[in-house]
């Protein structure tokens, strides 16, 4: 499977996106910056940096739905010692 350079770009700047996002900025303007920003790069470049991405991604996607809550129980506890 061939992918074109707007693939390319719209991977890398949706990863760009969401790690911006993780740290508090807007999605839409983080990705929107950073396709103009990939606009200027050279076919090399891109390739390069889309394999660095695509390979080892710096936004981990969990497929898990369920969340878990660890708790504590009076008798969990033994001495101030408290055992989970």
């Amino acid at each position: 499977m061939t992918v074109g350079r707007l693939e390319m770009r719209e991977f890398i700047s949706e990863d760009y996106a969401e790690r911006a996002a993780n740290r508090g900025m807007d999605y839409k303007k983080s990705y929107d910056s950073y396709m103009k920003r990939t606009e200027k790069r050279n076919l090399q470049d891109l390739s390069e940096h889309f394999a660095t991405v695509k390979n080892y991604p710096t936004v981990i996607k969990f497929k898990r739905k369920e969340e878990y809550i660890v708790t504590k129980n009076d008798d969990d506890c033994e001495d101030g010692v408290c055992k989970l």
